[in-house]
């Protein structure tokens, strides 16, 4: 990636496609509340070069 990484972007869920999408708008969390993450979810953080 060439340029910063935008600030918010959207996103959705398709359930497997049985019934209407789920609409989301993500963002970043400063790696110190990380640990709000879904379980599992914030096992990679180390690797971020941050």
């Amino acid at each position: 990636m060439n340029q910063p990484p935008p600030e918010r972007w959207p996103s959705e869920e398709d359930h497997d496609r049985h019934g209407e999408s789920t609409r989301f708008e993500c963002f970043w969390i400063p790696p110190e509340t990380a640990h709000v993450l879904q379980p599992g979810q914030g096992a990679l953080l180390g690797l971020l070069d941050v």
